[in-house]
């Protein structure tokens, strides 16, 4: 197997509180260095309320308007058994969490649903192939260096977060 394959072959451990299950989305054109998973919980059911931090900023002079950023860490609580699980804090997740150098904003305080619910894909990625060749696969899949969140029902992609992790 080379580097690629190793890193893929099993999920990273920091989703180890859930069932990942492979997911091709038409929507994400994604080449080989990127992983997408349909998230489940360990009850069985695949339905969640997307918990996290918002921030909110006003721009425009005359014309305010707001916009609003999700920020991690982001939890799931399943619909079915009520389960909260953390899915991603960049803070210990990632290349960067694991290395302490997080560049992430995150949030603070105790998370608050975001008015997103339904199935959850997760999306992750192994760029720059080199910078894995000297790490065990067992502790380089977890230094994925991309991560992002998304709700899906049918034909119908709606992303919640994207981060960086390198």
């Amino acid at each position: 197997m080379n580097t690629l394959e190793e890193l893929k072959a099993h999920s990273p451990n920091c989703f180890s509180n859930f069932v990942l299950k492979s997911l091709e989305l038409p929507q994400l054109q994604l080449d080989e260095l990127f992983v997408s998973k349909a998230v489940h919980c360990k009850c069985g059911h695949d339905a969640y309320s997307v918990l996290g931090h918002k921030e909110v900023e006003v721009k425009g002079f005359f014309r305010k308007r707001e916009n609003v950023n999700i920020l991690p860490p982001i939890y799931l609580e399943c619909l079915n058994c009520g389960s909260v699980q953390l899915i991603f804090d960049p803070e210990k997740y990632g290349w960067d969490g694991i290395n302490g150098d997080n560049a992430n904003v995150v949030g603070k305080g105790k998370p608050a649903p975001l008015g997103f619910e339904g199935k959850v894909a997760i999306l992750y990625s192994y760029q720059g192939l080199e910078n894995y060749v000297d790490i065990s696969s067992e502790f380089g899949r977890d230094m994925f260096d991309t991560f992002g969140l998304y709700i899906y029902n049918h034909n119908k992609l709606e992303p919640i977060i994207n981060c960086e992790c390198a």
